[in-house]
């Protein structure tokens, strides 16, 4: 019994693990998306001014 752990703990430990994971995924998707945004502003920009000419 020396090796056991308390199963409602063991299941709160892994719930704020889980949390945990999915706000870091959340995290890395929202930077992804405001690196996205930001190339296709540069990109567009880009376009604008090769129009112009």
């Amino acid at each position: 019994m020396a090796g056991t752990v308390c199963p409602k703990n063991d299941k709160l430990t892994k719930k704020k693990k889980r949390r945990r994971r999915n706000e870091e995924e959340e995290e890395k998707k929202e930077r992804r998306r405001k690196e996205r945004r930001k190339k296709k502003k540069e990109e567009e920009e880009e376009e604008a001014e090769i129009n112009v000419e």
